[in-house]
């Protein structure tokens, strides 16, 4: 395989899950995780459970990110159906 950048986005996700056993790498991907969406999403959005608000968001966007990797861009709607749905997915694990 070429260098990563030549690889698809799902080639790297895949070397990345089959890398997850190594304490290392999981390490950085948790602390990737962390600092580029946690902490920003915990600050932004203050108030009572911020954790548990802005780890319930990142479990869903981390997960459909895998999810269009298993089945590809599937659209379950019109594009208006799915923001629609999303906005209510995320008011709900926000507030």
């Amino acid at each position: 395989m070429g260098s990563a950048r030549g690889r698809t986005r799902g080639q790297r996700a895949a070397t990345l899950e089959r890398s997850a056993s190594s304490p290392q790498i999981r390490e950085l991907a948790h602390d990737r995780v962390r600092t580029a969406v946690l902490e920003p999403l915990r600050t932004r959005l203050g108030g009572e459970e911020v954790e548990l608000r802005a780890s319930l968001a990142t479990m869903i966007v981390l997960g459909s990110g895998r999810f269009r990797y298993l089945f590809g861009p599937i659209t379950p709607g019109t594009r208006e159906e799915v923001v629609s749905r999303l906005t209510q997915v995320f008011r709900a694990c926000l507030s």
